[in-house]
């Protein structure tokens, strides 16, 4: 197994596991501050695997995601705090 294959496996497997335990937390209903934590951990290992998969398929997919963020931001007319060009 190549190696960005099993970095991939890893990502996935702790964001299948930190999802599961949030429905586990929300089943039992744990104290809010638990389910801080477990939703916190959750959102983390998704970026996570995001991460891993951009890893796998090369970061012109990252490159990709800025375009994208950049052409809703220009469509939205969302400026970056200290951006003199839209002035």
């Amino acid at each position: 197994m190549k190696l960005k294959h099993l970095i991939g496996l890893v990502g996935l497997l702790a964001f299948l596991a930190s999802w599961i335990a949030v429905g586990v937390g929300y089943v039992m209903h744990v104290e809010k501050s638990t389910w801080v934590v477990l939703v916190v951990i959750a959102a983390f290992a998704t970026e996570g695997l995001f991460w891993c998969v951009a890893f796998m398929l090369g970061m012109g997919l990252v490159e990709a995601r800025k375009k994208i963020w950049r052409a809703l931001k220009k469509r939205l007319g969302v400026t970056q705090p200290g951006d003199v060009t839209s002035q």
